[in-house]
């Protein structure tokens, strides 16, 4: 998560932090996919909100979509 932080604050908008925090988001979503309660579900939709905001960055429209999508899916089943 450190990385991930760390990419986030720079203030250069170039490629390279911004996909490798981006690969390790996705290690942490497939980490909950395979052992379902390994992160808090507050922590495991956090993850999934920040990723949505670093494909944004890198111009990945399509991604930022299916991340809003499961957000509101868990808005939908939370209240």
């Amino acid at each position: 998560m450190l990385r991930i932080s760390a990419a986030s604050l720079l203030p250069d908008r170039s490629l390279y932090p911004v996909e490798i925090a981006i690969e390790d988001y996705i290690h942490l979503i497939e980490w909950e996919l395979r052992q379902p309660g390994s992160h808090y579900k507050d922590t495991y939709y956090r993850v999934i909100y920040e990723i949505g905001e670093a494909y944004q960055r890198v111009d990945r429209f399509q991604e930022v979509e299916y991340c809003s999508g499961m957000l509101n899916e868990e808005r939908v089943e939370n209240g």
